[in-house]
């Protein structure tokens, strides 16, 4: 898993433009859309406080555009934007030019790269937390995504969080050419949930899971976690 994810640094235009992921969003500066597209920034500025002066679009540009400051060379501290992908998209419509569309296309597609990141980190990190928190994994084992496949698809079917693994046994089956693992796997579930209430207890179920390339120490191959 990543240890972490903030920013990433993208040229366009020959200006490096800061793209960083705050509160599960993706930011720019005011600052660095001035740079690009060749405006000053007092003007980027003004373009942004016209939006913002506008009450019936109030939620929207208190959300997409986030006052900021910087410090310029001559040490002075300066107010700036923090833009989201909705907030600069808002914008764009008012910044032109000869080489603007392209610019502008080049600022999306950075956009959907660090939201891409974003998105792969998060799910890196849920299933970290899954394994620490839900599957209580204090060793590391091949068998991690079998059994956490195996988890989300219980969950679907029962509508219900899963909040410990009971037990589980692997088998490792190698027919020349691949390896499938089948997993046997008890859980538990958020009871607070409602789902199948004619059933009493938590039932065991088998699992097919097809894994490729994955070897099972011999160790693993029958164990059970009590």
């Amino acid at each position: 898993m990543r240890k972490n994810i903030s920013n990433i640094s993208i040229k366009i235009n020959g200006r490096e433009v800061i793209f960083e992921a705050k509160d599960k969003y993706i930011l720019c500066s005011s600052l660095d859309v001035s740079r690009v597209f060749e405006k000053r920034h007092s003007d980027v500025l003004e373009l942004i406080n016209e939006k913002k002066k506008n009450n019936e679009i109030e939620s929207f540009t208190e959300r997409n555009f986030r006052l900021s400051k910087y410090v310029d060379k001559t040490g002075r501290t300066l107010p700036c934007y923090k833009l989201t992908r909705d907030g600069f998209s808002f914008i764009a419509m008012g910044l032109t030019g000869r080489k603007a569309d392209s610019w502008k296309v080049l600022f999306i597609k950075a956009f959907n790269k660090m939201e891409r990141m974003l998105k792969e980190y998060e799910e890196d990190f849920f299933l970290a937390h899954t394994q620490k928190e839900v599957f209580n994994l204090i060793y590391k084992t091949p068998c991690r995504n079998a059994i956490l496949e195996e988890i989300k698809k219980q969950e679907e079917e029962k509508q219900a969080k899963c909040v410990k693994v009971n037990q589980y046994r692997i088998e490792e089956i190698f027919n020349g050419s691949e390896v499938k693992i089948t997993t046997e796997i008890q859980l538990d579930f958020d009871k607070s949930v409602q789902y199948e209430l004619n059933k009493p207890k938590i039932e065991k179920r088998m699992a097919e899971i097809e894994v490729y390339d994955m070897p099972v120490p011999e160790n693993l191959r029958q164990r059970r976690i009590k």
